[in-house]
């Protein structure tokens, strides 16, 4: 839920105070503009500047097409495009392709969308983007030991379908753990630790060690089923969070 809190001082000074939450359940884009314009759509165009997910070079220029609308309006056939790519494209991507490349690309993508309202706009991209089965998720940077062929350094995306390992130079999942498989979970004094199904009567653990993000992990409790379980074969997974 958004919640927006407004107070005027005395001099008739207002302030907005917005409460954000890290991982989104239920969450409809288009329902609510309001909570679009202020929460999901800068936190996903956050998330997707900072490289979490895996495009093609079509889908950035979309995607950097879309931003550039929703900032500029009918302004946006600007020169000064390839001066602002931090601020379209993801961080990995703008040196795939000569700057002048991108600039025909994002325009050509800015000609096909005939969507003008700031709205719709936003409305696009975020149900665009929420085709992408991470969307929504909390990110964090963690060690992991389990996964030989990976690297030991990678993401972890949380968020209401599960929990998702990323490489971070290639964008694949690795693995992603479904929420329903989540059989419990637990906090110890510098850990996390879920525990789930991962194939018949098989059991497995993959605990989180920060204190960083540990009340994040608290505001997480209500997306994970807890019920009893019969251990018969334990498979550890280990994953240390990097903090920042």
């Amino acid at each position: 839920m958004l919640l927006i809190l407004v107070y005027n001082k005395a001099k008739g000074i207002p302030y907005k105070l917005i409460f954000l939450r890290r991982v989104w359940n239920g969450v409809y884009p288009g329902q609510d503009p309001i909570a679009d314009a202020v929460f999901l759509y800068p936190q996903e165009v956050s998330k997707y500047l900072r490289g979490y997910y895996k495009l093609t070079i079509e889908e950035a220029s979309c995607f950097a097409a879309l931003i550039l609308k929703c900032k500029f309006g009918n302004q946006w056939n600007r020169p000064e495009i390839t001066q602002v790519f931090e601020e379209l494209l993801p961080h990995h991507m703008i040196d795939d392709l000569f700057p002048e490349v991108w600039r025909q690309y994002i325009i050509m993508n800015c000609r096909k969308i005939t969507l003008n309202s700031e709205v719709e706009i936003r409305k696009m991209f975020l149900l665009t983007m929420q085709k992408n089965e991470r969307f929504g998720s909390a990110y964090f940077r963690v060690g992991q030991r389990q996964f030989l062929e990976s690297p030991n350094v990678v993401n972890v995306g949380i968020n209401y379908k599960g929990i998702h390992l990323i490489n971070p130079k290639t964008k694949d999942t690795i693995r992603m753990f479904p929420i329903e498989n989540i059989l419990s979970h637990y906090k110890e004094e510098k850990s996390y630790t879920f525990q789930f199904q991962s194939k018949l009567e098989k059991l497995d653990t993959i605990t989180l060690h920060t204190t960083q993000v540990m009340n994040e992990f608290e505001r997480m409790n209500s997306l994970f089923k807890e019920s009893s379980y019969n251990t018969i074969t334990s498979g550890p997974l280990t994953l240390l969070v990097i903090s920042r």
